[in-house]
């Protein structure tokens, strides 16, 4: 059995590979949470929570594999959440949630349902993607117009 080592660079590319993670979508998951109706504090508290369990399955993960594994959010189902959370509560959205979180598990534990998600082609993945992000992205430029300094700087 190999001994788990640990230096400077492995852990600096850690962080990195992880704050680049939790800070390319999270944003996407503030308005998610905000479209919901959470207050600043729930907000507070789900970003910890999250932030909390991907970094407890990452370093399990990356341990037990021995290679770098990084846990996240999906930005795609984050921006989803966006347009799908209108007008039920918190708990509904949790709820959902967590079922659609085991129905994806259960999903990769039965092969041949697994294979024929695996020859799904990039292209139409990505279709999709662009679908569910396509119109975050597209909503910016409305900004334009009323605060160009902020669109600036954000593009």
């Amino acid at each position: 059995m190999s001994k788990l080592r640990f230096n400077l660079s492995h852990i600096s590319a850690g962080a990195i590979a992880v704050l680049v993670a939790y800070t390319s979508s999270v944003i996407l998951v503030i308005h998610a949470l905000t479209e919901m109706g959470l207050t600043q504090g729930q907000i507070n508290s789900w970003l910890f929570a999250l932030g909390l369990i991907m970094g407890i399955t990452t370093i399990i993960y990356s341990c037990y594999f021995k290679v770098p594994v990084l846990t996240a959010w999906s930005t795609p189902g984050a921006a989803f959440l966006i347009t799908a959370v209108e007008g039920y509560s918190a708990t509904d959205v949790v709820g959902a949630f967590v079922v659609c979180g085991l129905l994806t598990f259960i999903t990769g534990l039965i092969r041949p349902l697994s294979l024929a998600l695996q020859r799904i082609p990039s292209p139409i993945t990505s279709a999709l993607l662009c679908g569910v992000i396509l119109p975050i992205c597209l909503s910016g430029f409305t900004q334009l117009n009323t605060h160009p300094m902020m669109f600036l700087a954000a593009v």
